[in-house]
């Protein structure tokens, strides 16, 4: 039986950011091991990411590509999150991007400097053709907190560090998908659903290269995941049509606190 709510919480529009590089092992992506003392997936290993602010609106205008505004603005909070998260910047224009990091990481996470205003003052070009579009979810109905996430795939940057940021994210890790997932469902760590079935499919690429092949040649479906109570457990399904294939979850996957 479906779960619904008498009015569902809006959707608030945010980004996940798949980090990718190509490791002894193969594919390697970047996750993020969030504080146990959040209100939303504490402890859990999620990918960079978060909500887009009104700066990432103001500094879309800087950039004619892509033509949407809001799909530039999207991967602009992309950039600005993962700058915030992992002192990654998905930028050009700077001989020493560890003294970007040192010297404006904070002021970007605190709101105390924008995007448009680092762009400005350090003559940068943030790098939004990099970004391949991999997946769309819609948190389910039932949750109190929802988002509408588009994921992108995206190539580590070169030459630079990623470290934790110390507030949401406690730690990092660059890992296979196929290791994550294994890790994750044997109770390592906390993997939400659409976190685990993403890195599920991620993990069919054996490369940077193929990765984003294969999601260029793949149409991108919206997942509005659907919480049943069947027998007495929680449970959640996605459409067969949305590209993942057979997908079982576990009860604790289908808790959206």
């Amino acid at each position: 039986m479906p779960v619904k709510p008498d009015r569902p919480a809006k959707p608030v529009p945010s980004v996940s950011l798949i980090v990718m590089r190509d490791g002894t092992a193969g594919l390697e992506v970047l996750m993020l091991e969030r504080h146990r003392d959040l209100s939303f997936a504490a402890g859990a290993v999620v990918f960079p990411g978060g909500k887009i602010d009104p700066g990432d609106l103001d500094a879309a205008e800087r950039y004619s590509q892509p033509k949407e505004a809001g799909e530039r603005a999207r991967r602009l909070a992309a950039v600005r999150e993962l700058f915030e998260e992992t002192g990654l910047l998905l930028a050009d224009g700077s001989p020493d991007f560890q003294k970007l990091t040192d010297q404006y990481r904070d002021k970007i996470a605190r709101d105390e400097m924008t995007l448009a205003a680092l762009a400005e003052q350090e003559d940068l070009v943030f790098d939004l053709n990099s970004f391949q579009p991999f997946a769309h979810w819609i948190t389910p109905v039932i949750a109190p907190r929802r988002f509408d996430t588009w994921f992108y795939l995206v190539p580590a940057p070169e030459n630079q560090q990623a470290s934790a940021d110390g507030g949401e994210a406690t730690g990092l890790v660059w890992r296979p998908p196929s290791t994550i997932v294994q890790q994750g469902m044997a109770g390592a760590f906390r993997l939400m659903f659409p976190t685990r079935v993403n890195l599920q499919k991620l993990a069919a690429a054996s490369s940077v290269a193929d990765a984003i092949q294969r999601a260029e040649a793949q149409s991108i479906h919206t997942v509005l995941p659907e919480v049943r109570i069947e027998n007495g457990r929680k449970t959640i399904h996605i459409p067969a049509d949305a590209g993942y294939g057979r997908i079982e979850s576990t009860e604790r996957e289908a808790d959206t606190r």
